[in-house]
């Protein structure tokens, strides 16, 4: 445990401290494996040799599910695996600097209509809006949702996970 509190891991996690969450949980235990697999990368040789793009995309992948599953898109509905995609790509294109939209990219690939792809992911949208309590959407979602609808339209919802997961693997 000695080597683990040289890089940070020093966290001391339970249910009675005031900022307490499961997110935090996750956070904590994702850093204590980086932390972990740093150490052993340094003993190894170049930490860059250890941190393969498939780890990464892996973990993007995974946080992306947790995030969206926390809110209630289950696997269930068609729209989590095309706001799932969207969500990827902006990441894997560095949110602000994707050359190509992400719908862009769906339609070719999905070979779908732009208007049919909005359509089912803010049906996805709306289940969750649905579904979620409100204190759980006031947790997850932090942005700004306009009283007219309700409701993020596809695109705030995209780049607003995108953005929030980048900043999380930067």
């Amino acid at each position: 445990m000695q080597k683990y509190v040289a890089c940070g891991a020093h966290q001391i996690i339970y249910k009675g401290k005031p900022d307490y969450s499961p997110e935090h949980v996750i956070d904590e235990l994702e850093g204590l494996v980086h932390a972990a697999r740093k150490i052993r990368c340094n003993q190894v040789g170049n930490i860059e040799d250890c941190d393969t793009e498939d780890i990464r995309r892996r973990r993007i992948e995974k946080r992306i599910k947790t995030e969206l599953d926390l809110i209630g898109i289950g696997d269930n509905l068609k729209g989590k695996r095309y706001l799932f995609e969207a969500i990827y790509y902006l990441i894997e294109n560095n949110v602000q600097d994707a050359q190509c939209s992400a719908m862009k990219i769906l339609t070719k690939t999905h070979k779908k209509t732009h208007s049919n792809l909005i359509g089912v992911m803010q049906t996805a949208i709306h289940h969750a809006w649905g579904k979620c309590t409100l204190s759980v959407l006031e947790k997850q979602y932090t942005a700004i949702v306009y009283n007219e609808t309700g409701v993020p339209t596809v695109n705030e919802f995209i780049y607003y996970y995108a953005n929030k997961i980048y900043s999380h693997f930067e």
